[in-house]
């Protein structure tokens, strides 16, 4: 299989898009769904690897994912990395992004936006940022985090994943991604995205505790976990849809911050299947850290979501111009 091509679509999805923009359902499946192709999720999936599984795994990454990963972005998409906070915004060479050894503003506001606490911290402190202090006192526990990103092709946990690598983030660290149950896929495909990272979200009760400890187990080990809350993939299509909670939810439950990231476009050269290439921006945002005070869940969980829209909305709104 020439996997390259999973960076492409064709012009009956970009109508079915269309379609599904004009009736307002943002989270419908654009493309078909081969269940056949896919492997149930059971006890047996392998959530935290062990033994030669995981040994299996770092060799895959290693030596087929990572130069798989480091093609895509260099000629594929074009990958540029901008870091969209702080009191500089950054401008990125050609393909990489520039490190910011500066001071880095972060805000962590309460749940209704009237205190505002700003710290600031460098690059090489990056890892420990989720353990600051705010002005009840709470200490976010876990280094761990969430990342939201928009879902604009079905490669871009690889530009994510690149993202993160050249901003330091993933040092020290593994990324996690949050699927639906259908990806657990048959095969070499199937393999490869095991060993890349997924975490399958099954519906079967017996199946969520497991994935719930799954979750728990990285972020408190201080990895990263990648979830998509807009759902579903809609090639190429760069603006915000509304969200949905549960990337917020796995935050507030194991008190840890989300990074949002924002994927924006710009028109490539030539086209693939009668469509135009597209080159990616990635933007990593401004961190949103769980308030602490006394606030139920459910409100936590819905002010770090509306925190996540209006700053995708923010850079949606400043590179519109560029990407209509």
């Amino acid at each position: 299989m020439n996997y390259f091509k999973l960076a492409y679509t064709t012009p009956d999805v970009l109508e079915k898009i269309k379609e599904a923009e004009k009736n307002g359902d943002f989270n419908a499946h654009i493309d078909p769904i081969d269940y056949s192709n896919c492997q149930p999720v059971d006890e047996n999936f392998p959530y935290i690897p062990a033994g030669m599984t995981k040994l299996r795994q770092a060799l895959i990454r290693a030596f087929i994912i990572s130069p798989f990963m480091w093609i895509v972005n260099r000629f594929i998409f074009r990958t540029k990395v901008y870091k969209d906070y702080g009191n500089e915004k950054n401008k990125p060479d050609k393909y990489t992004i520039i490190k910011n050894n500066n001071a880095i503003r972060q805000s962590y506001k309460n749940i209704n936006g009237n205190i505002t606490v700003q710290s600031y911290v460098n690059d090489s402190m990056i890892k420990d940022t989720s353990k600051s202090k705010t002005e009840k006192g709470c200490i976010q526990s876990s280094p761990g985090m969430i990342i939201t990103c928009n879902h604009i092709n079905k490669l871009d946990a690889l530009v994510v994943r690149w993202a993160l690598k050249k901003s330091g983030m993933l040092r020290g660290r593994q990324l996690k991604v949050m699927v639906a149950d259908f990806n657990n896929q048959k095969g070499r495909l199937g393999r490869y995205m095991r060993a890349f990272g997924i975490l399958p979200f099954s519906s079967e009760h017996r199946m969520i505790k497991l994935f719930d400890s799954a979750v728990s187990h990285y972020l408190n080990r201080g990895d990263c976990i990648l979830v998509y809350p807009e759902q579903s993939e809609w090639w190429g299509y760069d603006r915000p849809r509304p969200l949905k909670r549960g990337a917020f939810y796995y935050a507030v439950k194991n008190n840890v911050p989300v990074q949002p990231i924002f994927i924006t476009c710009r028109d490539g050269k030539g086209t693939v299947s009668g469509v135009r290439r597209k080159y990616f921006d990635v933007h990593i945002l401004e961190r949103i850290t769980p308030v602490c005070n006394t606030a139920k869940d459910h409100e936590k969980v819905q002010h770090m979501m509306e925190e996540n829209s209006r700053e995708w909305q923010d850079v949606y709104n400043v590179n519109k111009n560029k990407i209509l």
